[in-house]
Order: C-alpha cells, then sequence, then structure tokens
C-alpha cells in the first residue's frame, strides 16, 4: 500500500527483529537509521498507515494513494535515469542550436521543410525540431 505524508515527520524503519515499521521521526539512531519523510511525500509499506495514525479523525498524517504513485526512491531513479539517457532528439537539438540561421535554412532546404514566412531563428528551430520528431 502506498500513503502520501500530510503532517508531520515519520519513518519507516525494519526493527530488531526484522519487522517493519513505521514512528514518528524523533531523530536517527542506530536502531532506526535513514532520513524522515516529509510532507507531500510517498511511503509504501504493508502497514496501514491511515488507520494507524490518523486519530482522531480529524488529525490526517496519512492519505491513501493509488499503488501506481511513485515513491521518493522512484521519483528520484527516474530523474536518475532521464539525465543518463539522452535521446537522439536532444543530441540533434544541441546541433542545431550551434548553427547560424543560414545554416539552419539550407538544412531545412535540404531536408524539405516549409520555411515559408519563417524568419526568426527561434522560428526555424522549432520547425525543424517538429520536422525530425515526425510531426
Amino acid at each position: 500500500m502506498k500513503f502520501r505524508v500530510l503532517e508531520g515527520k515519520h519513518q519507516v524503519f525494519t526493527d530488531i527483529d526484522g519487522v517493519i515499521k513505521v514512528d514518528i521521526y524523533n531523530g536517527e539512531t542506530p536502531d532506526r537509521p535513514g532520513k524522515p519523510s516529509r510532507p507531500g511525500e510517498v511511503l509504501e509499506t504493508d502497514i496501514d498507515l491511515a488507520e494507524k495514525f490518523n486519530h482522531p479523525p480529524k488529525s490526517l498524517k496519512f492519505e491513501r494513494v493509488p499503488d501506481d504513485t511513485p515513491t521518493k526512491e522512484e521519483m528520484e531513479a527516474l530523474k536518475d535515469k532521464e539525465k543518463v539517457e539522452q535521446t537522439p532528439q536532444e543530441e540533434d537539438d544541441d546541433a542545431f542550436s550551434e548553427m547560424t540561421v543560414a545554416e539552419l535554412k539550407e538544412v531545412a532546404l535540404q531536408d524539405g521543410v516549409d520555411l515559408e514566412g519563417v524568419t526568426k531563428k527561434e522560428d526555424i528551430l522549432k520547425a525543424l525540431r517538429l520536422h525530425v520528431a515526425g510531426v
């Protein structure tokens, strides 16, 4: 199950018996290593956090979210993956950005890109990039 932290700092940890637990964060200790989860972050656990912590009912600390909602760790992994993987489109964009207007017009002419009425470099770049993307 996944839950979004609404209020307070909480920590998911494994106790010495190997049981996964969630508790209010009171600082990192040897038996509770790791950083706290802050409001807005998503935790994944088998424990029903809403049932355990939302008492009284007006004191909502967690809300259940769909299981496909990414956790903080999953979001960081996606960001790292995006940094590592550059698509050919991004490489082409870099090559186009370095070209002069005359060079861009030449590429457009060779590739059959219609530049009628297009005079600014930004607009030529946009037309070329759309052409490369197949749009």
